[in-house]
């Protein structure tokens, strides 16, 4: 069992209330109206087998350091396990496991609403491994400890500060109908899709057909695919491009942009900006 983290709110950067900072540009707009900054494969920051680390780990600090760091969405792939005793639901990269349970992200969460309570968090699950009902049964059972803050499918349109009165600070976002029923009915609509591909320049041709104002949440995997390269390598040959084309004429209309090493770029201050933008535009 992963040991809980704790963090003073007088140690708590600017970053971490970076929504409630700027509520008077958002406050009026839908979730799918602003730019949320992400963390790709958000769980693998540890992995259990130390050869193969440098291509597992997708980020390099626990889920509350990336609150606090800004980042709202968390793309969360689990794997069902039944050699870690009582703990059944771990992180994983592909067929490698990340030494990181559903416990880190619960305690993480739970301690940063207990303080941020102006901040909205989305958890997207997918990636399946090893899961039949059981373990999805177990999968929302942990989540009932979020029920009063969990935003429905009928109240996805809601504004920001329309899901702040009602104090729904949670969205979960899934793939798989056995998770999504259990808490709220049917998922919530999001459009997805993966450039697979280890170039900048296809994942620039890729991500321009894409980009443009949806009626739905939008995920831009801004990526690259490792082959023979670390993930770490990729995500800094990555970042100047990054910065370049999000904090510009892509700042007006991407949704949710979620990056490997969300901690090395600068993508929360690029959304902040953006979204202050959007906020005075209209």
């Amino acid at each position: 069992m992963d040991s809980v983290e704790i963090s003073k709110d007088n140690e708590r950067p600017s970053k971490s209330y970076w929504m409630e900072q700027n509520l008077c540009y958002i406050a009026c707009k839908k979730l799918r109206e602003i730019f949320i900054p992400g963390s790709h494969n958000s769980g693998a920051y540890r992995s259990s087998n130390k050869i193969v680390s440098p291509w597992v780990k997708c980020q390099s600090k626990s889920f509350l350091k990336q609150l606090n760091a800004g980042v709202r969405y968390f793309d969360c792939r689990l794997e069902y396990r039944t050699d870690k005793g009582q703990d059944h639901l771990w992180f994983h990269h592909g067929k490698y496991d990340c030494d990181v349970s559903i416990l880190a992200l619960l305690d993480a969460v739970t301690q940063f609403l207990s303080r941020s309570p102006k901040e909205i968090i989305i958890l997207d699950f997918s990636h399946f491994r090893k899961f039949k009902k059981t373990a999805f049964d177990e999968l929302n059972q942990y989540f009932t400890i979020l029920s009063d803050v969990l935003i429905l499918k009928d109240e996805a349109e809601l504004t920001v500060i329309e899901l702040l009165e009602l104090d729904k600070r949670v969205m979960i976002l899934t793939d798989k109908h056995e998770f999504g029923n259990h808490l709220f009915g049917e998922s919530i609509n999001k459009c997805h899709s993966w450039p697979d591909t280890s170039e900048i320049k296809q994942l620039k041709k890729f991500l321009k057909k894409k980009i443009a104002p949806k009626q739905e949440l939008w995920l831009c995997q801004c990526v690259l695919t490792p082959k023979l390269s670390t993930c770490k390598m990729l995500a800094k040959k990555l970042k100047p491009y990054l910065e370049k084309w999000f904090d510009s004429v892509w700042m007006d209309y991407v949704n949710i942009v979620f990056t490997d090493f969300s901690h090395d770029n600068n993508i929360v201050d690029i959304a902040i900006r953006a979204n202050q933008r959007r906020g005075m535009l209209n």
